[in-house]
């Protein structure tokens, strides 16, 4: 039951939380935390699907975040050429990864390599659970779910696309994904014997 119930939360955000948007996370307290590091989904994430333009706000976000101290990325599964006008646009501050094939993880682990990220103090960005959040998870980075972008976008394609997505997500967390979770709450991290069971380092603290 345990590797069945690993295997489900994979697909749901470590930070067990979604936001509207990027604007809305609070990057002051992934600081804090001692995150160093985010990488942000490209489609649907900080433009419109297939889209190449980005807006003036992401940049000013994107500025800030640097100003911070965060190292910041774009990983993709789109093609670079894509994406690539954010590095100009940035002067090279901000490095675009693409063709990440997520959820497979090594397009990430090169970007980890890369940027000289550790997994531990990386944040993972995206739009869709079942490419941004599980790769993401699998090398154990703090993941966030956002809705799909949709400021100014006109296409009613693009929009059923974006509802779409949303929905699917939340049918899976409120069914087979909600059933995971409370059991995932429910259960011990770890079963041991007895207390004797913690290592040297612990016992020194405590």
């Amino acid at each position: 039951m345990n590797r069945i119930t690993e295997l489900f939360s994979k697909y749901i955000p470590i930070s067990r939380e979604s936001k509207k948007d990027i604007f809305s996370i609070d990057y002051k307290s992934l600081k804090k935390l001692g995150f160093k590091t985010i990488f942000f989904d490209y489609d649907f994430t900080i433009t419109e699907w297939k889209g190449k333009e980005i807006s003036q706000e992401t940049l000013e976000l994107f500025g800030r975040l640097l100003d911070m101290g965060f190292k910041v990325s774009i990983v993709t599964n789109a093609p670079r050429e894509r994406a690539e006008m954010v590095e100009s646009l940035t002067n090279g501050k901000i490095k675009v990864f693409g063709n990440m094939k997520k959820p497979s993880t090594s397009g990430i682990r090169n970007a980890l390599f890369q940027t000289g990220s550790k997994p531990s103090t990386t944040v993972m960005i995206g739009d869709l659970f079942l490419t941004d959040i599980l790769a993401g998870n699998k090398l154990g980075l703090y993941t966030i779910l956002i809705k799909p972008y949709t400021f100014n976008i006109h296409s009613k394609y693009k929009k059923v696309t974006a509802f779409m997505s949303t929905l699917l997500y939340k049918i899976f967390f409120y069914t087979i994904g909600w059933i995971f979770r409370l059991i995932d709450l429910g259960v011990p991290n770890e079963f041991k014997k007895n207390i004797s069971y913690y290592p040297e380092q612990l016992i020194a603290y405590i």
